[in-house]
């Protein structure tokens, strides 16, 4: 392997570049892309006023999106940028094992970063996951140079302090891998004196943050929706730690409850990532517990807000792998978590077993079956679905569109019938879909009707004992054609 050690890491670059590229354009804006698509097309001044009084987000993304969208405004060409972050996250990260580890160890956890479905989804996201995985990786590459550097090098604690500051800039759980940082350094006495360098360094951090956060304070107090608890924190901390464990190792595309893929895996990836524990430096275990211990203690922070630690749980995993004498075992051990990374991506590519489907709405699909035999005078009523934004995004015709409300429902589609020969309408499941398609069937000719996205139910399954796991199927979207009867 030595021999061509320095051949494997750009043919694993290039395998995560496949990946990521791969069908770019395949699946539409999730409706957190479409929020961040039309923050990056507002004016600078505007984008940055409506961040501090409406959202929680930072401003880094966004601004450099505003000016990618500047060269152009597809859906695959916004994605780019984060495939651009996405893999210099697996450069960095690569570069950083290296000062740490083995160049083997450095090498294997490239290749699970690479083919990591975690990694790979939010690569290919229009929205800051990328580029906080990116800044998180270089803000430790810098700082380790800092650690391991003969002398004081004031070159690279000032790249390191341009990084860390760019990463709090786009993400508040940034500080996370600075409060790291500064722990990993109280706890190693023969670096304590670097210890006074960077907190000197982080002080002038917060300094230039601190604008920003007086302005954005105010809102971040309000308890505006945007700062619930998020859903695995509602089932207690266990939970939440399994869903953790869970999302970095099988990403979000295989569903928690397909008992004949995650118990296996989690098997595999409890065994090895606790020999890998054991197999370890310190700044390793500093590294992913501290951040995650963080995260866990917050309500509202999600996986996906805690990319910053994936490098690390891919560098424990093949400490793990590597823990082996026997180069079969060692084998066999990267290869199971591959073959499961890879069932994973195959979900992904494939839009199956997605555990938040609002991510793969077809509404280019929607938009084309509308298009394809929709007749001047013809209405189109949004019923009660997620998401309006991303019907808007891809329809560009100019039939009046309405979004029908909760309460009513039939009375409102009586109403747009006396105003429209035909309607379209788009229901999404939920406990009126029943009762409006009812009347629907009742009272106008369905003159067309389509359903999207199979959703399986696997709670209902679960109650039957798991024996009917995979049974129940409904349809999540459901469009029709109705005409009014005469």
């Amino acid at each position: 392997m030595k021999k061509y050690q320095k051949y494997i890491f750009p043919v694993i670059l290039l395998l995560g570049i496949t990946l990521m590229v791969a069908d770019l354009d395949g699946r539409c804006f999730w409706v957190d892309e479409i929020e961040s698509y039309e923050w990056g097309k507002m004016g600078l001044v505007s984008m940055v006023s409506f961040l501090i009084e409406h959202s929680p987000h930072l401003p880094l993304y966004p601004v450099v999106l505003h000016f990618w969208l500047k060269l152009g405004d597809s859906d695959s060409f916004a994605r780019l940028l984060s495939l651009l972050f996405g893999v210099l996250s697996i450069y960095f990260a690569y570069k950083l094992i290296s000062r740490i580890c083995s160049k083997d160890v450095a090498l294997v956890a490239a290749f699970f970063l690479a083919i990591s479905p975690l990694h790979i989804m939010f690569s290919r996201i229009v929205r800051e996951y990328a580029l906080l995985s990116l800044l998180s990786a270089a803000s430790i590459y810098y700082w380790l140079k800092c650690l391991q550097a003969e002398k004081n090098n004031s070159i690279n604690w000032l790249k390191y302090g341009v990084v860390s500051l760019l990463l709090v800039y786009t993400h508040y759980y940034g500080w996370f891998i600075i409060i790291f940082q500064i722990i990993y350094l109280l706890c190693n006495r023969e670096k304590h004196h670097l210890l006074k360098i960077n907190i000197a360094i982080t002080g002038i951090i917060f300094a230039v943050f601190l604008p920003w956060l007086s302005y954005h304070l105010p809102y971040l107090l309000s308890g505006k929706e945007r700062l619930t608890t998020y859903f695995s924190s509602q089932f207690g901390l266990p939970v939440k730690i399994l869903f953790f464990f869970y999302s970095f190792s099988l990403g979000e595309t295989v569903y928690p409850f397909n008992l004949a893929l995650v118990v296996p895996a989690a098997l595999i990836f409890s065994i090895i990532f606790l020999t890998g524990l054991f197999k370890s430096v310190r700044l390793i275990i500093f590294y992913f517990f501290i951040p995650l211990l963080l995260g866990l203690a917050i309500p509202a922070c999600a996986p996906r807000q805690l990319i910053i630690i994936l490098p690390a749980f891919y560098i424990i995993l093949a400490c793990g792998a590597l823990a082996y004498h026997d180069k079969v075992k060692r084998t066999i051990g990267i290869l199971l978590i591959s073959s499961f990374s890879a069932v994973s991506s195959l979900n992904y590519f494939t839009n199956r077993e997605y555990l938040d489907l609002d991510m793969v709405t077809p509404w280019k699909e929607i938009v084309i079956d509308i298009n394809t035999t929709a007749m001047t005078g013809d209405g189109i009523i949004l019923g009660i679905i997620p998401g309006h934004r991303g019907f808007y995004h891809y329809y560009k015709e100019g039939l009046p569109v309405y979004v029908m409300g909760t309460e009513n429902s039939s009375h409102q589609l009586s109403n747009l019938l006396g105003q429209h020969l035909r309607v379209w309408v788009l229901l999404a499941e939920n406990p009126s879909l029943q009762e409006t398609e009812k009347w629907m069937m009742e009272n106008t000719n369905i003159l067309h009707g389509k359903g999207y996205l199979y959703q399986e139910q696997t709670l209902k399954g679960l109650k039957e004992g798991f024996k009917n796991i995979h049974k129940y199927k409904s349809y999540l979207y459901k469009l029709y054609l109705c005409q009014r009867k005469d």
